[in-house]
């Protein structure tokens, strides 16, 4: 063991959060799965908002999220056919909820694996 730590403990640690990412995975894909199951039998403007907010701020599915993203995109131009650089200029559909916590787990534990070798 080095002056700087333990590195068999930070690569536990890595492993640790590498597992939160894959369990957070598996929670948004069920949470997907019991959303497009509750809301099969709806009509209506209102499970249509449902899905297109939770495709665009929630799920773990980077399909869903890009597909909500473009189908919002295609009714903004549609919408307003002039208006497409606007738009692009000023939506930035950034992450959804359950990606920023996934990506967060696996950079830390990508972070504490480099640690763990410099020392």
């Amino acid at each position: 063991m080095s002056d700087h730590g333990d590195s068999a403990a930070i690569r536990n640690y890595a492993d640790r959060f590498r597992s939160a990412g894959r369990r957070l995975q598996a929670i948004s894909d069920d949470a997907d799965a019991w959303v497009y199951f509750c809301t099969a039998d709806w009509k209506g403007q209102f499970k249509d908002d449902l899905l297109r907010l939770w495709n665009e701020n929630f799920t773990a599915n980077d399909a869903l999220n890009a597909r909500a993203w473009a189908d919002e995109r295609e009714a903004f131009i549609k919408a307003h056919p002039n208006r497409a650089r606007l738009y692009d200029a000023n939506v930035d559909p950034g992450k959804t909820a359950f990606r920023t916590l996934i990506d967060a787990c696996n950079s830390f534990a990508a972070w504490l694996d480099d640690y763990a070798t410099a020392i």
